[in-house]
């Protein structure tokens, strides 16, 4: 499972069992982490929030829909 978070304007992904991560934006859709070797993306519904976010990590990638 992925977390995707934010805390003011800053945003955290975590992956169970690991730690929190913070993301950069790279682009409008695209984030990059410093601390790790990950980069995740958004893809948007055609309004409002993301339906799905793509979580790349060491050559392995993560689909994981949006949670309400």
């Amino acid at each position: 499972m992925v977390t995707v978070t934010c805390d003011g304007d800053r945003l955290f992904v975590q992956r169970t069992g690991e730690m929190k991560d913070e993301m950069f934006p790279e682009s409008e859709h695209e984030y990059f982490a410093k601390l790790f070797d990950d980069q995740i993306s958004f893809r948007p519904r055609t309004k409002g929030k993301a339906r799905e976010v793509i979580y790349h990590e060491n050559g392995a990638t993560v689909r994981a829909r949006r949670i309400e």
